[in-house]
Parts: C-alpha cells; sequence; structure tokens
C-alpha cells in the first residue's frame, strides 16, 4: 500500500495507544511473513507485507 500523503517521521514519538503499525507487524510476524516500511515526512508512505503462501511453505 502506498500514498503520497504527509507520511511520518521513523524518529518520531509513537502515540501512546497506537497500536496500528505494531499490530501490523505482529500478525506478519504470526503469518511467518515480513514487513517493511518506507515513510518520508512530506512524502508519503509506503507499505510492504510479504505473507508466505501455502504452495511457498511446502516447496522450503
Amino acid at each position: 500500500v502506498a500514498d503520497n500523503g504527509r507520511g511520518f517521521s521513523p524518529a518520531a514519538p509513537r502515540k501512546p495507544h497506537s497500536l496500528g503499525l505494531m499490530g501490523l507487524c505482529g500478525r506478519a510476524h504470526l503469518l511467518k511473513g515480513s514487513i517493511n516500511v518506507d515513510s518520508q515526512v512530506g512524502k508519503g508512505t509506503r507499505i510492504v507485507v510479504r505473507i508466505p503462501t501455502a504452495e511457498a511453505e511446502a516447496a522450503t
């Protein structure tokens, strides 16, 4: 998912009760997947989540 919105700085403090990206990371991990977040202030955010398929799991 990508947008050209306001973006955010990874160094910026998180909101105290915000679980958005942390929850997404946890779900990806539970499914043996990965997540990559790239964001730049004023330029937008891109989030890539990769989850292996059953076929890929069987091949390893």
